[in-house]
């Protein structure tokens, strides 16, 4: 696919009968052209990669909640394995990339030079910004949007709720995580309460499972 688009960009450069259209080509040539294009693009692909199961079962209707959150920890622990032992792996694909399409590549102990401002120095080497301050950023930020999103509370939460699901005559339905759940819940279940209710709860499930109207529940 890169070759067709960068011919694509090639013919627009030359032809297109807008200079803006012609002058925007030209520019996008240079970069896809670039390491730099060629680093962002794997490292792209390489999160997208690592995310994608994840993705996917968020957006499932029939998930069970118990499995997406495991999906969660899996995919978390997996992003942090790719900052610890990954960067050299991508770094070999950039480069097996670029020798591929004749372009070229960046040596990581010379300085780094910000292509914004060519003129200033960074006083880094290219090995700490595309490693540091991309590669490790990226995968970093990732795994702080799982915390705030899913944290332990909301997983806790999300775990015991999943006792609730109809789905197979209750099969998901589990005393101990409803009384987790009512835990959390302090001001609203009295010591007594939670006494009785795990008494309540064992009644309701032999309940609803002698019950017929609710055999072929699913959500």
């Amino acid at each position: 696919m890169f070759p067709t688009v960068v011919q694509v960009l090639k013919v627009v450069e030359k032809d297109d009968k807008d200079w803006r259209n012609r002058d925007q080509a030209s520019n996008l040539l240079v970069y896809f052209q670039s390491f730099d294009f060629v680093f962002y693009l794997h490292l792209m692909l390489t999160t997208l990669a690592a995310t994608n199961t994840l993705s996917l079962s968020l957006q499932r209707k029939d998930q069970d909640i118990v499995n997406a959150i495991g999906c969660v920890r899996s995919t978390r622990h997996h992003l942090i394995s790719l900052r610890r032992d990954e960067w050299g792996k991508l770094l070999d694909e950039v480069n097996e990339f670029c020798a591929m399409h004749d372009i070229g590549t960046l040596q990581m102990e010379d300085t780094y030079i910000d292509p914004q401002q060519p003129r200033k120095k960074s006083g880094i080497t290219n090995k700490h910004h595309y490693e540091v301050d991309c590669f490790n950023e990226v995968i970093d930020w990732l795994v702080q949007e799982l915390d705030s999103r899913f944290n332990e509370t909301t997983s806790e939460l999300l775990v015991c709720s999943a006792a609730f699901n109809p789905r197979d005559s209750f099969a998901d339905f589990d005393v101990d995580n409803l009384m987790r759940l009512a835990k959390l819940y302090p001001d609203d279940f009295s010591f007594d309460d939670l006494r009785e209710l795990r008494h309540q709860l064992c009644l309701y499930i032999a309940n609803v499972r002698e019950d017929g109207r609710f055999s072929n529940l699913n959500t």
